[in-house]
């Protein structure tokens, strides 16, 4: 640690040439608005941007008569300024151009554009714009040979040091925490300074209050609780006549939340997980109202504002899950695209009136390269959300199409959210729960169809082979009923290629607003 802290005290001294004064945002208010800041023009800089020096420039717009506003302050490189700027201790301004709108002043002293001087042209007359917190001028350090030998010794040491670090981590990349103790005697390691230690969270069953029973599925039950005093939901994945598939389930949604990159506003906030004799929990945010499909069943949307807001979360969820972070070589911070493979409005959460989460990635997969799976693997998640290629097990083998069955199932979500719109032209609108007419009408379970029904109804002629679209939505003279209809019937198309991506979707769905 003595030899790195002494190494970057040698380092600024080499590569600082000079200190300029900053200014941000752009065309900020002098004093009022702007954030003063002190910026290094380093040589390497110098080297190759510049033909005869480095200076320090302030750039001022005149046309507010009594303001002074800060267009830009900040390093220059000499474009044909030279003889201007050179030796120049003061920031004295001059117009830049012959419509006199902006003043411009460059020096090459430390810090020296921050006291700049401002002349009255055409009077003669000048005023100094000064401030009382100058930093000084650092003096040169390699004025003697050994000063040179000692930083290249160093420079050296800590090469070989970064070389066998980078080599032990491939050779051993779950060994992090041990690289870290050869460093460091102490027997703590600093988190932040190392991000690739996994975090565990694993949270002890005494930590959780477990009251009412929320929700129940096949595998899972969903409780209200507390951790720690705050309020959770906690879902408790078990089930005793097939304790393997829900062990499974378990493991891949712990491991799917304690991915990099999961954190966003509108994916479900993940605390950890508890492991007891019994059962296996989950630990999440509590939803004020429950789920999507919830809330469409209690009532109508309020208006088009809701409209649009839930339209816009979800795709934004979806997108982000299907976003791809290994781009940027970063181990630590890679995740590759997710696709959920049970999405549907029972598994969006209406967390409160402002925002929408995507939950329970119990069978989510992550697409980390190209494969088939099995036949009975394909045909996961809920039927009348299932694309035709997933009822049909014609599931195709490339690594996005999974990402095309999430975004027809949110051609469905889209459909559900529609049909419970108030239009003007209908007083009384029921719920109905998307293909429910079409079952009713073939004598098939609408209440609970299998992958059977469902692919019955998708092999039906159009537009029978989709949840039936009103002609009082294609009517409608709103912008946001048009674009999600519009983006309904491309997000479920009948061939996978032909489908929008889910970026798309929510492109589309954020301009609305």
């Amino acid at each position: 640690m003595i030899f790195k802290l002494i190494f970057f005290i040698l380092l600024e001294n080499v590569v600082s040439s000079l200190r300029c004064k900053t200014a941000s945002p752009s065309n900020c208010h002098h004093n009022l608005t702007c954030t003063y800041g002190i910026k290094e023009c380093h040589s390497p800089e110098f080297s190759s941007n510049s033909r005869g020096g480095m200076y320090c420039t302030t750039i001022l717009d005149t046309n507010n008569n009594n303001e002074i506003i800060v267009g830009k302050m900040d390093c220059m490189y000499d474009q044909e300024t030279g003889k201007i700027c050179k030796n120049q201790t003061q920031c004295i301004m001059t117009y830049t151009n012959k419509d006199k709108l902006f003043l411009h002043c460059c020096c090459n002293k430390d810090n020296c554009n921050y006291n700049f001087i401002i002349s009255n042209l055409s009077e003669g007359n000048s005023s100094t714009i000064s401030s009382t917190t100058e930093r000084p001028i650092y003096k040169p350090f390699l004025r003697k040979p050994i000063h040179i030998i000692l930083l290249c010794l160093i420079i050296g040491f800590l090469i070989i040091l970064i070389i066998i670090f980078i080599i032990c981590r491939k050779k051993f990349p779950r060994s992090g925490e041990k690289l870290i103790r050869l460093f460091d005697k102490s027997s703590k390691t600093d988190e932040n300074l190392y991000p690739f230690i996994e975090k565990s969270k694993e949270i002890n069953i005494k930590e959780l209050t477990i009251e009412n029973l929320i929700k129940k599925g096949r595998f899972s039950l969903i409780y209200q609780g507390k951790l720690n005093n705050e309020q959770v939901a906690i879902k408790s994945i078990s089930n005793k006549n097939d304790l393997i598939h829900s062990n499974k389930l378990f493991e891949n949604e712990k491991d799917i939340y304690s991915l990099p990159n999961m954190d966003h506003e509108n994916i479900v906030k993940y605390y950890g997980y508890s492991i007891t004799n019994d059962n296996n929990y989950i630990i999440l945010e509590l939803s004020k109202y429950g789920s999507l499909r919830d809330v469409l069943r209690k009532r109508l949307l309020k208006d088009e504002y809701e409209l649009i807001l839930i339209s816009k979360q979800i795709s934004n969820g979806l997108e982000y899950l299907h976003n791809d972070f290994r781009r940027n070589n970063s181990k630590e911070n890679s995740r590759p695209p997710i696709a959920h493979r049970d999405f549907k409005s029972d598994n969006i959460l209406y967390l409160n009136d402002h925002r929408l989460v995507i939950s329970d990635f119990a069978m989510a997969n992550q697409l980390t390269q190209n494969q088939i799976y099995p036949y009975e693997q394909q045909q996961i998640g809920t039927a009348r959300y299932m694309s035709p290629e997933i009822l049909a097990g014609t599931i195709g083998c490339e690594t996005n199409a999974l990402l095309k069955c999430d975004v027809y199932a949110l051609g469905i979500v889209f459909w559900e959210i529609l049909s419970r719109y108030p239009y003007e032209e209908e007083t009384n609108i029921e719920y109905e729960m998307a293909y429910e007419k079409q079952l009713i009408q073939h004598g098939l379970d609408n209440i609970n169809p299998q992958v059977n029904d469902i692919l019955q109804i998708i092999n039906l002629e159009k537009p029978n082979n989709r949840p039936l679209i009103k002609s009082l939505w294609r009517k409608s003279n709103k912008k946001s009923i048009n674009e999600i209809l519009l983006t309904m019937e491309q997000c479920w198309d009948q061939n996978p290629e032909g489908r929008i991506s889910a970026a798309l979707v929510a492109l589309r769905m954020r301009q609305l607003s």
